[in-house]
This record gives C-alpha cells, sequence and structure tokens, in this order.
C-alpha cells in the first residue's frame, strides 16, 4: 500500500486493519502488508509480484488501484500488470 509522508500513523494502521478484514473475510491468507514509501515508486510493488508468483500465483489485495499511481492509464497498466504475473486481479478494499 501507498503510504504518503503526511499521513498519520492512525490512517496507517487503520487502511491495514481494512487490508486485514477485508483479506479474511473474502477466505485469503494475508502474507504481509508493504508499504510503499517513495512517491512515484513501485518497488515494493514489484517485489511482492514477484514472491507470489515464485509461489505459485494468488490474490494482491490493495486499499484501492489508486495505489497503483496518479493516472488512470498507469493504475490500468499497473493492474493488467500484477494480473499477468500472478493470474489474479488485484482486489480492492475500497473501489
Amino acid at each position: 500500500m501507498r503510504v504518503e509522508a503526511e499521513q498519520a500513523d492512525h490512517e496507517v494502521a487503520a487502511a491495514e486493519q481494512g487490508l486485514r478484514a477485508y483479506a479474511e473475510a473474502e477466505g485469503h491468507a494475508l502474507v504481509g502488508i508493504r508499504h510503499e514509501v517513495v512517491d512515484g515508486s513501485l518497488a515494493e510493488l514489484a517485489g511482492l509480484v514477484r514472491e507470489i508468483a515464485q509461489e505459485g500465483g494468488g490474490p494482491v489485495v490493495v486499499p484501492s488501484r489508486a495505489h497503483f499511481g496518479r493516472g488512470e492509464a498507469l493504475r490500468a497498466s499497473v493492474s493488467a500488470w500484477v494480473e499477468a504475473v500472478t493470474g489474479s486481479e488485484p482486489h480492492e478494499v475500497e473501489p
């Protein structure tokens, strides 16, 4: 999930709890939560996607696709890449 510098710790904790609750409700095993803290970077997401692919695929849960980037074209591209590599369309907690 993307964490902005100005976000308060309680906001980050609430977003993490939302991810955990969604994963549990949908029957997914939440392996971990990664924070993308560098604006414009997708390094943490790329690492997560590689790990999931190495384990044979599976779902990626994000607070929303807005965490993939600022523009709709970038969000669509990153979403398609995640699906192609993991074999699963990204799941959004808040579409």
